[in-house]
């Protein structure tokens, strides 16, 4: 069972629903998805042993700001004005891709609140060319044709063996999810951030995961981030992009071995 619920945060009604009980932990969603959509799959096994606090970020789900260009630390603090909201004190945190990059960014400006962190396929800048690349692709497939791009996420978030066993007629349906309506903007934000300067706030134990597979995030990137960070352990799941879809029970298992270490 969730109960959701709105905060004010600098100029913004932040959306957020809370599942389960227990010690707190807060899962930010990637780019054109939302929290419900991002963590279905590893939700209910998180819930058994969790407080699970699902924040939609600017752009996202039932969040609502001005439609302003995206800012990396503004929606770090939208994530930890979450989690003081839902009573959250300390907590743990997992990010996944553009969630990733500003669950760092929290943990990097609130050290003292974050316990530990789990970050899935997030590389530690976008400030490249490939990346200019990629998300001018998808923003312009957007623009043109929301089931045009959404079938282009699909083939290049999913690894070539788990793609190619989706029988047909799942595939077709699984192409027409909605697209969130900030995407443009939070295509923009992922070329704009640099993580590397913050890295070294980071005092929350960290897991950084790539993804061998991926196509979005190379995993040498992932690596890349994991390396920046003090004490920092990096693992490379066999999967593409879309891990946390493609094998759910390992990630949600690595997320609680690690959030659950004393």
């Amino acid at each position: 069972m969730s109960t959701t619920y709105t905060v004010r945060h600098d100029d913004a009604e932040i959306a957020y629903a809370v599942h389960g009980s227990g010690p707190g932990l807060v899962l930010v969603h990637g780019t054109a998805a939302n929290g419900a959509t991002t963590w279905a799959p590893l939700l209910k096994t998180l819930a058994r042993e969790r407080r699970v606090v699902l924040p939609d970020l600017r752009g996202s789900g039932r969040t609502r700001d001005g439609g302003e260009p995206l800012v990396l630390e503004t929606m770090a603090d939208d994530v930890l004005a979450v989690a003081a909201d839902a009573e959250l004190e300390e907590f743990d945190i997992v990010g996944f891709s553009l969630g990733g990059a500003v669950a760092a960014c929290a943990a990097a400006r609130a050290p003292h609140r974050i316990r530990s962190a789990v970050i899935i396929a997030t590389p530690p800048s976008g400030r490249d060319s490939r990346s200019l690349l990629q998300f001018g692709i998808w923003k312009d497939l957007y623009a043109l044709d929301p089931g045009l791009f959404a079938r282009y996420w699909l083939l290049s978030g999913l690894s070539p063996n788990f793609a190619a066993a989706i029988p047909p007629d799942e595939l077709a349906r699984a192409a027409t999810f909605p697209i969130e309506p900030g995407l443009e903007r939070q295509c923009t934000l992922n070329t704009e951030i640099d993580l590397t300067p913050l890295l070294g706030s980071i005092r929350a134990r960290t897991l950084v995961l790539g993804c061998a597979h991926d196509a979005i995030v190379p995993s040498e990137h992932a690596e890349l981030l994991g390396r920046g960070i003090q004490g920092a352990r990096y693992v490379a799941l066999d999967a593409g992009h879309m891990a946390i879809l493609e094998m759910p029970d390992i990630v949600a298992r690595m997320i609680l071995q690690h959030v659950n270490e004393t």
